[in-house]
């Protein structure tokens, strides 16, 4: 069972490779829909730490940052990862980390 997950991690992390090294920025500099409301939601509960499973180059994750959220990225990508780790801007007022399962950083 482990083999097979460890094959299923390895298939996953080596397609987006290959997809966020081929197209980087592929979905845009704009946050998506659902975290635009994801925020509004965070806000209204007075939540201000926000995790982010699958940051993809970070467009949500240096959103949540911007709007002054505490902000944990990870990706299978370390590519996905590096290129939201370029876009970071000091604009931002929150804080923001992106780890993976072979790279790590925190801001």
């Amino acid at each position: 069972m482990a083999n097979t997950e460890n094959d299923l991690a390895g298939a996953q992390r080596e397609h987006w490779q290959g997809t966020y090294a081929a197209h980087p920025g592929m979905y845009g500099e704009q946050p998506s829909a659902p975290a635009v409301h994801a925020a509004e939601m965070f806000r209204a509960v007075s939540a201000r730490e926000v995790l982010e499973l699958g940051a993809d180059h970070g467009r949500d994750a240096l959103y949540f940052a911007r709007e002054d959220f505490t902000v944990q990225a990870t990706d299978f990508s370390p590519v996905g990862l590096e290129q939201l780790r370029l876009e970071r801007t000091p604009t931002a007022r929150g804080s923001l980390a992106a780890s993976g399962a072979r790279c790590s950083t925190t801001s």
